[in-house]
C-alpha cells in the first residue's frame, strides 16, 4: 500500500457516520452511498476503486450502450485530433473498464468529454479561452477535472463534494498528476473562501446529476454563492427523491433572466436533459 492509499483510508476513518445529523443536506440516497464508500475503502482494493460497487453504480458508466453513441460524436468532431482525442486518454488509476471500441480510454471519460462538447456547441463558449474558474458540484471521483485539463483548460478548478468523495478525488487526481490548481472543499465556507481569493475569475458551474440530486434548498444556497458566474453546465434527470427537476430547472431558468438558457434533451438518454446558461454580458 502506498501512501497516498494510506492517507485515503486515514481521511475516511476519521469522518463521522454518514447520517442525516452529520450531513444534513445530503438525500437519503446519499447517505447511504457514503456510508457504502467507507465499508469498501476498507474492504476492497484501493488500486482496483474503479470497480467498486457503489463506484460502478453512481459515477462509472463503464460499456453503457450509449457510449457508441458520444464516441461517435466526439470522434467525428472538428477538433477530434486538436483536442478531444487527448482529452480522453485513460489513465490505469483505479483499474477502469476499457471502452469496448478504443480501449485507450473509458466509457466516463467519454461521457464527461460528450457533456463538454455538447456545452461548447450550444452556448458557444471555448472553455480553455473564456473560462478562468470552474466549480464542479458532486466531482465524482475527479474524472471531468481530469477530462477537462486533458483537452487543454489550465484554470483553477474547484471540487465541492462531501468530504469522503473529496479524500477520494485528492487520492485520484494526485495519482494521475492533475491535482494542481485544484481546490477540493466540503461546506459553503470554504466554497467562498476559494471564491473570494479567485473573485476576478470568469467562473463557470458543472453539475452533473449532482445538483440535481440535493435538497432544494441546498440548491438555493449553492446556486446563490455562485450567482454572478459566466456559464452553467448541468445535467439532470426529470425524477429524483420525489423532486420533479424538469419543473425545478424551468422555473429556475424563467427567475434567473440575466441569463440565456437552452433546455436541451439528452435523446439518447430517455428522460435526463441538459440545462446550459450563459449570462448576458
Amino acid at each position: 500500500m502506498n501512501e497516498n492509499e494510506k492517507k485515503l483510508i486515514g481521511s475516511l476513518r476519521k469522518l463521522p457516520e454518514s447520517s442525516e445529523a452529520n450531513y444534513p443536506d445530503a438525500s437519503e440516497s446519499w447517505l447511504r452511498n457514503l456510508e457504502t464508500i467507507k465499508l469498501e475503502v476498507e474492504k476492497e482494493e484501493i488500486s482496483n476503486f474503479l470497480r467498486w460497487g457503489c463506484i460502478k453504480s453512481t459515477m462509472f458508466v463503464g460499456n453503457a450502450p450509449y457510449i457508441d453513441i458520444e464516441f461517435l460524436s466526439i470522434l467525428e468532431h472538428k477538433d477530434w485530433l486538436t483536442r478531444w482525442e487527448k482529452a480522453i486518454q485513460e489513465s490505469a488509476i483505479g483499474n477502469p473498464v476499457p471502452y469496448k471500441f478504443y480501449p485507450k480510454s473509458s466509457g466516463n471519460l467519454i461521457h464527461n468529454i460528450y457533456h463538454v462538447l455538447n456545452f461548447e456547441q450550444y452556448s458557444g463558449i471555448n472553455i480553455n479561452k473564456e473560462i478562468e474558474l470552474i466549480v464542479e458540484f458532486g466531482g465524482g471521483y475527479g474524472c471531468m477535472k481530469r477530462a477537462i485539463c486533458q483537452a487543454g483548460y489550465t484554470g483553477h478548478y474547484v471540487l465541492f463534494d462531501f468530504p469522503h468523495l473529496s479524500a477520494l478525488q485528492k487520492y485520484y487526481l494526485q495519482a494521475t498528476g492533475m491535482a494542481d490548481r485544484t481546490h477540493f472543499v466540503s461546506t459553503e465556507k470554504e466554497l467562498e473562501d476559494v471564491l473570494y481569493k479567485q473573485a476576478s475569475k470568469k467562473g463557470m458551474f458543472i453539475g452533473t446529476w449532482s445538483i440535481s440530486e440535493t435538497r432544494l434548498e441546498y440548491r438555493e444556497k449553492i446556486f446563490d454563492i455562485l450567482k454572478n458566474f459566466k456559464a452553467y453546465l448541468i445535467a439532470y434527470q426529470n425524477m429524483f427523491d420525489g423532486v420533479d427537476n424538469d419543473e425545478y430547472f424551468f422555473e429556475y431558468g424563467e427567475e434567473h433572466t440575466k441569463y440565456n438558457w437552452i433546455n436541451l434533451p439528452m435523446l439518447h438518454l430517455g428522460v435526463n436533459k441538459y440545462i446550459f446558461g450563459t449570462r448576458k454580458d
